[in-house]
This record gives structure tokens, sequence and C-alpha cells, in this order.
């Protein structure tokens, strides 16, 4: 795939663009820059999440309260040219901008997937073993992974960044911050976190807005987090 000025990913074969504006596409798309985020610590992954996310718009509706899995209009043959509310694809975009809204700050995004999940909460029964991407979604909603809020810039940040992503005793969300990039410096004043006194990378660990250990070593991530179980 590949994205559109719009910020709408196409899907790509022969050399061309052939289908343009897939929520699966668009989801997955999300997931991948998100992931590279907490990766790389790299600011320009999360805007470029926050352009996927804005550019999906094109795919909400508001009176289904879910998006639809492609662009109105198309010119497909008979019912394929009328957009459906995936099940599957409406969980696991709850379940990105639950983490987006985590990330950036923007709690707009926790209420939209709160919404969404809330529509298939009588449905999601009948899809038995399918619906293992919605119980995943609510339960990030529900009971939210301990996020490790890395501040620091990305190549001091490298080993505290590998120690959380190796992490697997608990759901572990990484949101690395840093302090020298101007992007950042708005998103850390908006979530609330500030830089160490003395210059040096520092890892919070918080479950639902309340942080419980501050670390500035990789090795105290797993104490922290055996002290909180």
């Amino acid at each position: 795939t590949k994205s559109f000025d719009d910020g709408l990913m196409c899907r790509y074969f022969d050399g061309r663009a052939h289908v343009r504006g897939l929520l699966g596409d668009q989801m997955w798309s999300l997931a991948a820059a998100l992931a590279a985020h907490a990766v790389t610590g790299r600011s320009i992954w999360l805007e470029r999440a926050g352009r996927l996310v804005d550019a999906a718009e094109a795919l909400f509706d508001t009176e289904e309260v879910g998006y639809r899995d492609r662009l109105p209009g198309g010119a497909e043959p008979g019912r394929l040219s009328s957009p459906a509310i995936p099940f599957n694809d409406n969980a696991l975009m709850a379940q990105r901008l639950i983490a987006y809204a985590a990330v950036s700050g923007e709690v707009s995004w926790d209420l939209r997937a709160a919404s969404i999940l809330g529509r298939f909460r009588d449905e999601y029964h009948r899809y038995d073993v399918f619906a293992a991407g919605y119980g995943s979604a609510a339960l990030d909603a529900l009971e939210p992974p301990v996020d490790a809020i890395i501040v620091g810039a990305p190549p001091a940040t490298a080993e505290l960044r590998e120690a959380a992503l190796r992490l697997s005793a608990n759901p572990v969300r990484l949101n690395p911050i840093d302090p020298t990039d101007p992007a950042d410096i708005l998103r850390l004043d908006r979530l609330g976190y500030v830089p160490s006194a003395d210059g040096n990378s520092i890892a919070y660990l918080c479950r639902d807005k309340a942080c419980f250990a501050r670390v500035s070593e990789p090795a105290e991530f797993n104490a922290a987090l055996a002290a909180r179980r």
C-alpha cells in the first residue's frame, strides 16, 4: 500500500494504484506507524499516525458509529458498491485509536474508540473465536496496559526502549518523547511529564494515568513491574 496526498492509503499492484481508502489498509498502516514510533522514538512516525487517523474520518459513519470498509461511491457491481461496517476491522481500529490517544494525549480518539466498542457490545457473542480482536480492544479499554513514557533524545533512550519492548509479564505500551524535538515538547506538556533534572533519560511507568515508578536503568523495569504486581 502507498499513501495518497489526502492521507488515505491505496492498494497497489501491477505497478499502479487500484483500490484507495480501504479501512484495513488504513488501520494496519496506523498500527505500523505506532510500532515504528515505539521502536525508533522518532516523532515523525507519530505525526504519520496522526495523519492516518485524520484521513480515516472519510470512512467514519456518524450514524452507524463505525468505520466503513471503503470509501462510498465505488464502481463495484451490486452489493459490493455498498460500504459495510466490518466488525473485526472496527474492533482493531478502536484498539489503535486507544493506543494513539494514550501516546498523543488527544483523548477525543479514546472516546471514539469507546463508542465503537459500545456499538458492538451486544453483537460480539455471535462471532465466537472471531471476536478475539474485539476482546483484546475491550481489554485495553477496561484494563489499560502499563504505559512506559520514556523521556530523552532517541539515541540516549535506545537501551530503555529495548528493555521495555522485551517486557512480557505485563502488557506495556511504549511512549518515547524527545524533549529536544519541537513536536514532542508540545506533547510532553500536554501529557504532563517532565524531563530529568540532570538531563539523563528517564522512564515513567504508569497505569491509567497514575504513575507508580520512575526508572533510569534498563534493569529497573522488571523490578518496578514486579513490585507493582
